[in-house]
């Protein structure tokens, strides 16, 4: 519940951001449609923790 409450969307952008990366190509490394990136950062939908996981894991290292 604490990672709901949390919510992730600036921090899905900063990362997204910083990494310098469009919507669609944080997509196809988290294997989720530039749709659902777009929603997570609008905060219209919520990212789940396997997803959030791999944003941090993935990208950067």
């Amino acid at each position: 519940m604490r990672f709901i409450k949390n919510n992730p969307s600036k921090k899905i952008l900063s990362i997204r951001e910083g990494l310098n990366l469009t919507r669609k190509e944080l997509g196809e490394l988290l294997n989720v449609h530039s749709g659902t990136i777009k929603k997570w950062e609008l905060n219209i939908s919520t990212i789940n923790r396997v997803n959030y996981s791999k944003l941090i894991i993935e990208p950067s290292g």
